[in-house]
């Protein structure tokens, strides 16, 4: 996918306009410069949202660079490098594991920030297929990409969901194998399902970091008073975006024993959500199909 011969139109006419404009601003092999070609936009689109009478924050042109960049810019960006610093002084050479990466500016930006800590890898996996071809043309263009890399970090872009590439990913990588695991895509009621199917497979290692973008619109309650309050995780920290949503940080407690409740049960954890959760979530399902 050059930018010359990128189509922009159809669904995906914004996203691949964006790709466009992150390549012709950035340098080739630069990785560094892509970073700063999203933080870019990202701050035009809050001017331009500004500068707009009427604006109200989740809407308009900067909610589009917002989802479109995820955590690869602006707030997001900054609370994924906090958590990258956390990794890299807890492991020697970390494993990072992305579900979500949508064009994959947060697999860049991470897999910058594992470089510069002395290296480590990111396995990156999308469902779209033309956000997958996206990503995977954006890690080989910032020369992070597993087919052109010598820095000693490796970014693998992986097309499928969490269901058909967690399994495979489990008898490749082995057990307690990811040091931090980031939910990066839009159904955020989904996010306990994913984290329980890694815990089930025994991928997560002690004191991994789990990264959720987005738990805010459309809510994840249970997903949040799971790593907030039900002794399963330990220093919670929210983040807010320009967007009025929030990134949510925590690190996996030891107490995580896999058991058959990971594969078996609707919720397997060994603390029960209130209710006021449960009700919360079922809430935001019926709105979020409205």
């Amino acid at each position: 996918m050059h930018p010359k011969v990128i189509e922009e139109r159809g669904e995906y006419s914004y996203e691949l306009t964006l790709v466009r404009q992150l390549w012709s601003k950035s340098i080739l092999c630069r990785p560094e410069t892509l970073i700063q070609a999203a933080e870019e936009e990202l701050a035009a689109t809050q001017a331009h949202s500004a500068a707009t009478d009427g604006e109200t924050p989740g809407t308009g042109p900067n909610n589009a660079a917002a989802i479109a960049l995820g955590l690869g810019a602006g707030a997001r960006g900054a609370a994924l490098d906090a958590a990258m610093g956390l990794v890299a002084s807890s492991a020697h050479r970390p494993l990072i594991l992305e579900l979500g990466c949508g064009l994959g500016c947060a697999s860049i930006r991470a897999a910058l920030a594992l470089r510069n800590a002395g290296g480590g890898d990111v396995i990156s996996c999308e469902a779209d297929p033309i956000r997958a071809a996206a990503a995977i043309c954006m890690a080989e263009f910032t020369g992070l990409g597993s087919s052109c890399n010598g820095s000693g970090t490796r970014l693998d872009i992986r097309v499928g969901r969490g269901e058909q590439l967690l399994p495979q990913l489990r008898r490749e990588l082995g057990p307690k194998s990811v040091n931090c695991f980031i939910l990066g895509g839009f159904q955020a009621t989904e996010y306990q399902e994913e984290l329980a199917r890694a815990e089930s497979l025994g991928l997560l290692a002690e004191g991994a970091v789990v990264v959720a973008d987005r738990v805010l619109r459309p809510k994840a309650p249970e997903f949040m008073w799971l790593l907030c309050s039900s002794g399963c995780f330990r220093n919670p920290c929210a983040v807010a975006t320009e967007d009025d949503d929030w990134v949510l940080i925590a690190q996996r407690s030891g107490a995580n024993a896999v058991t058959e409740a990971f594969a078996s049960e609707a919720w397997p954890w060994p603390a029960l959500p209130p209710p006021s959760a449960s009700q919360m979530r079922h809430a935001a399902d019926e709105d979020r199909q409205r």
